[in-house]
């Protein structure tokens, strides 16, 4: 029965109608009016695509060794989520809805590398690239002729505040395959130079601060974790030119950011004791979420280890799931920040071995690539992204969000690149 289901696409189907809503939602329901309501065909997707892989789990435990590693830490992170549950019930719809808010991303993760073909993969990175471009004329046409700017400027994502945070997640993408592609000579150099500036282009418009801070981590990742070639020079060259261009034009359009472009003035916001949006009333802040989370929520053992509960503190447009917890310490935006998130529902030891998700996806693909069963390119950009993960956890929730979606697709492609094709060398 599974086979004639595989053969018939419909998981390959759902997993690229999950992409399409992704991207589509801010065109079909801020332009077209349709209900926000349509996100939630997402979430019947991934339920049929968890579905799927129970009734094939034979395959999943038949996959390769690096398949395997990373199915054992995806399961550990759930049962510590039960030891939690079993400390602090309160009720299995606040449960249900953590499991959603936290697996639904690894379920289609593990879904995209049973069900897809190696052999799109290439297409893969012709409609990221494409829709990179769209998104730059959409972002340039929204700024200067709509006149939205900062958290209200995402492009192709939408008009809706915090709209740029999945902006930030897109742009991150596309610019590390696109420097992974030049230094492996995949790419031309003025390809590359072109989606470099495009993107640093948006980061100033949008107000995307720390997009710039990435910029310059995916440069020093790309070149650490690729091979020496004279490429990397010239990389390092642009990069410098091109971040000090993007703040400039930051600067120059919001002056008062002036001051917070080094090391100092980064470390001074992220730890600010003031809070996130330096109110001073008692906000997590991106440095200081977990310490908080652990000194003045967390107040024994059994929770510093394993949390509240993993939905205990989660929120929701529906009352049914909105938790007391929320309703009594939502204004400090600890929902705003995954790390203090994570840190309440599932303690030090799900933080652990949720951050140990994202280093074992290193490792395996490290592994996938020094056997050389990889595609070198999807190896690379996924071992930047991996790392990258970790800083998005400490940034915002990009990856308790839909956003997770496109970043777990991008993640999960080196498993399934075995076999898929010859390199094409650009010199």
């Amino acid at each position: 029965m599974f086979s004639k289901l595989k053969q018939s696409h419909f998981p390959q189907l759902l997993i690229l109608f999950i992409l399409a809503v992704y991207f589509l939602t801010a065109t079909l329901t801020q332009l077209l009016h349709l209900p926000l309501v349509i996100q939630m065909f997402m979430d019947v997707a991934w339920c049929l695509l968890g579905v799927l892989i129970l009734i094939n789990w034979r395959s999943l435990f038949q996959s390769s060794i690096q398949v395997k590693a990373l199915l054992a830490v995806v399961v550990l992170f759930f049962l510590s989520t039960l030891v939690g549950l079993a400390l602090n019930y309160q009720s299995i719809l606040y449960y249900l809805w953590g499991i959603r808010n936290n697996f639904a991303y690894l379920v289609f993760f593990f879904a995209c590398i049973l069900f897809l073909n190696a052999e799109r993969i290439q297409d893969y990175w012709k409609c990221f690239d494409l829709l990179f471009a769209v998104n730059f004329l959409v972002t340039l046409f929204q700024f200067f002729i709509l006149g939205y700017e900062q958290d209200y400027l995402g492009g192709i994502f939408g008009v809706q505040q915090g709209c740029n945070s999945r902006t930030n997640a897109f742009l991150m993408i596309v610019i590390t395959c696109s420097i992974v592609r030049y230094l492996n000579q995949q790419e031309k150099a003025w390809v590359c130079l072109l989606k470099c500036a495009m993107a640093l282009i948006i980061a100033a418009l949008a107000e995307l601060k720390m997009f710039i801070l990435e910029f310059c981590v995916i440069i020093v990742l790309a070149v650490l974790l690729t091979k020496f070639s004279r490429r990397k020079l010239y990389l390092l060259i642009g990069g410098c030119i091109g971040g000090i261009l993007a703040i400039q034009i930051l600067i120059w359009i919001f002056p008062e950011w002036a001051g917070t472009f080094s090391v100092k003035g980064f470390w001074e916001i992220a730890a600010s004791t003031n809070g996130y949006t330096g109110a001073g009333d008692g906000e997590f802040n991106r440095l200081t979420a977990i310490p908080m989370a652990w000194s003045t929520y967390l107040t024994t053992w059994q929770q510093k280890l394993f949390g509240l509960g993993l939905g205990n503190c989660d929120y929701s447009p529906y009352a049914f799931l909105t938790t007391p917890f929320y309703t009594q310490y939502g204004a400090t935006h600890y929902t705003w920040l995954h790390s203090g998130f994570l840190m309440l529902e599932t303690g030090l030891v799900g933080v652990v071995l949720y951050c140990g998700i994202f280093a074992a996806i290193f490792f395996a693909v490290h592994s996938l690539e020094r056997r050389g069963t990889g595609d070198t390119v999807c190896c690379q950009t996924a071992k930047i992204l991996a790392l990258m993960c970790l800083l998005l956890i400490i940034y915002n929730v990009s990856l308790r969000e839909y956003t997770a979606y496109m970043l777990f697709f991008v993640l999960a492609l080196p498993f399934l690149s075995s076999g898929s094709g010859q390199n094409t060398t650009i010199e």
